[in-house]
């Protein structure tokens, strides 16, 4: 689309991407309507791909799960269902501190259930029977949810040396001071 009109631009921008503002902000209900046919003609050549990219996201995910301290406390499977992990999200009550610490050692982490869905503004307009007042599972996710790196190319090294990080942060954030520095 071409305007000159900014409000115009920065509207169909939020439309187009889910209703954010930017990343993680969603201020009006949008859409996700952002493939077009190039795109779709290349997804169509990588999808002979899928199943081997999503059985290496399993045993990545596998890994993780067996070399993880248990602080940290990975979402649940399914067994009727088969989980593909294009994220590896997990919950610790220290969330910030761990995301510092691990950064601070190299391991990239996101935070994706942030703020939880019935905070973002594009929900303030609800009517008031329709808005939720608790809910404490998404709350909790909002508050303690990080993502590890987690991706079909990820190597072995990048692997061990995620879970060894992860093992020295929440030993970290054991000790007394929580892995702060002590000031004087």
């Amino acid at each position: 689309m071409c305007t000159s009109d900014s409000a115009l631009a920065e509207r169909v921008r939020q439309l187009r991407d889910l209703g954010q503002r930017r990343k993680g902000e969603h201020v009006v209900v949008g859409y996700n309507a952002r493939l077009d046919g190039l795109q779709a003609a290349l997804l169509r050549v990588k999808l002979a791909r899928l199943d081997g990219w999503n059985a290496a996201r399993r045993a990545h995910a596998a890994r993780l799960r067996e070399g993880l301290p248990p602080e940290l406390v990975a979402l649940g499977e399914r067994a009727q269902t088969t989980c593909v992990y294009h994220l590896f999200p997990v919950r610790h009550e220290a969330r910030d501190r761990l995301a510092q610490l691990l950064r601070a050692d190299g391991v990239s982490v996101g935070l994706h259930y942030t703020p939880a869905v019935h905070r973002h503004p594009a929900l303030a307009g609800l009517p008031a029977g329709a808005r939720p007042i608790e809910l404490p599972e998404a709350e909790g996710w909002a508050r303690e949810e990080l993502s590890l790196p987690m991706f079909a190319e990820l190597r072995q090294g990048e692997l061990e040396r995620t879970i060894a990080a992860c093992a020295v942060a929440c030993e970290t954030l054991k000790a007394p001071s929580g892995g702060l520095a002590d000031d004087g």
